[in-house]
């Protein structure tokens, strides 16, 4: 006897008329913790006013358009894709790997060129990175998804 199986395609929808709404509140939380955490490491570990990329001007504002851009690339892939929740996490994920690369180099070759480049700014920036990946991608995977 020959079974023969029936692949069946599952479409995932997305309530799109929630995704800015969601995105809005994505901006607004992962501004709070990366902020929080900035603050928190430039108190508790005297990180010097010359290294910039841990200045709460520049948290808060990278924060605000990492997310704003993740928030227009989950409605663009809302819009065509049968599973924009499978693809937007992957694409999201494989973002957040590439986002890492530059710290290497910063690390590596150019401390001279940031002070206060070491171990504990380094760490914080990737840990940022890894908070603003699991906020944004879970709040508008969960929130403005519908299986």
């Amino acid at each position: 006897m020959v079974s023969k199986s029936i692949e069946t395609t599952r479409f995932e929808r997305v309530r799109a008329g929630r995704i800015w709404w969601v995105g809005l509140l994505a901006v607004l939380a992962v501004t709070a913790v990366n902020s929080g955490l900035d603050l928190a490491t430039v108190a508790l570990f005297a990180v010097p006013t010359e290294f910039e990329p841990l200045q709460l001007w520049a948290v808060i504002f990278t924060s605000v358009m990492v997310v704003a851009g993740a928030t227009g690339v989950y409605a663009i892939v809302s819009r065509f894709a049968n599973r924009p929740v499978i693809l937007f996490r992957r694409i999201a994920w494989t973002v957040l790997v590439i986002s890492l690369l530059p710290l290497i180099p910063l690390y590596l070759i150019e401390p001279a060129y940031y002070p206060g480049t070491n171990l504990l700014t380094m760490g914080t920036l990737v840990v940022m990175h890894g908070l603003t990946a699991v906020i944004s991608i879970g709040l508008l995977t969960k929130l403005a998804g519908e299986s």
